[in-house]
């Protein structure tokens, strides 16, 4: 009854709901439903298909000179999203896809996933050799190749480890990955030996030492009056940030603000620098090559 705006739903479905129950187009923004894709006007989440940084990483395939890119997938609707995206860019650069492995939401166990993606991308290639048991293998002469993984950083805590103990690294099967695999936190559970070498999306401006968390950090603490040491909150508050700054920029009723929140452009948040694009929430994204847990930046042209 008269709100300008409205921040939560913390899960696709219920910002769907949300979605469809509106009176007219109030805004509703939402800080964590990984949703790719909302069919409505004035719905948005810090959590979407990040397409400026695909096409970069497609980008970065096509200049290793991938011949060919198998996909390790969720069966939800944001990793589809994100490996059909990909997958149409690959085609763009000519690098032909040569499988798609799904698996359940809340799976645990990649084994099939991983080897179906292992031998689409080597196992004619291996055979054409016509090497026995006692012959040695120099990966170098191989086709360069790569298995796309676009899942989030709960998964790849479970599904990093399981690569490395199948084995795609010593075939020289490069992994590609989104911001699932530049998490900081993902990065500190995981041992870097099933890291090391990953080339992936990492959002710009975030990370403890980025100026805008630093301020987050500083308001935050002398606010309540103690530490910060979850990142819970400032996620919040870069959902709450866009509306407030659509707010600050036009009329505080729906369709002025919608249509203030479609020119946002380069807003500095706590977890990072955020654009509308679109109808979407995008953070500036880099691609990166993962080593000892520190993100290296590859120009991408």
């Amino acid at each position: 009854s008269g709100a300008a705006g409205m921040i939560g739903f913390l899960e696709e479905v219920s910002l769907n709901a949300a979605a469809g129950a509106r009176a007219g187009s109030v805004p509703l923004v939402s800080p964590t439903a990984r949703a790719p894709g909302i069919a409505a006007d004035g719905v948005y989440s810090l959590e979407g298909v990040d397409s400026v940084g695909i096409h970069a990483l497609a980008r970065q395939a096509a200049s290793r000179g991938y011949q060919r890119v198998a996909f390790i997938e969720s069966t939800s609707a944001l990793s589809a999203e994100e490996a059909d995206l990909f997958e149409r860019e690959l085609l763009g650069f000519g690098i032909p896809t040569v499988g798609r492995f799904a698996y359940a939401e809340g799976a645990t166990f990649f084994e099939t996933q991983i080897r179906s993606a292992r031998d689409a991308l080597r196992q004619d290639e291996i055979a054409a050799l016509v090497l026995t048991e006692d012959d040695t293998l120099h990966v170098e002469t191989l086709d360069p190749v790569g298995v796309f993984v676009p899942v989030p950083a709960e998964d790849v805590e479970l599904l990093a480890p399981q690569i490395t103990h199948f084995g795609l690294d010593t075939l020289g099967i490069e992994v590609l990955g989104t911001q699932g695999w530049t998490d900081a936190e993902t990065l500190r559970r995981v041992d870097s030996r099933h890291t090391d070498g990953v080339v992936a999306t990492a959002a710009i401006g975030s990370g403890a030492q980025a100026p805008g968390f630093l301020r987050f950090q500083e308001a935050y603490e002398a606010h309540f009056q103690r530490t910060l040491v979850s990142a819970v909150p400032a996620i919040g508050y870069d959902a709450a940030l866009l509306l407030l700054e659509a707010l600050r920029r036009g009329s505080p009723t729906p369709g002025p603000i919608v249509e203030a929140l479609e020119g946002l452009e380069d807003v500095e948040g706590a977890t990072g620098v955020f654009s509308v694009v679109n109808g979407r929430v995008l953070r500036r994204t880099q691609v990166v090559r993962v080593e000892e847990r520190t993100l290296t930046p590859i120009p991408t042209g």
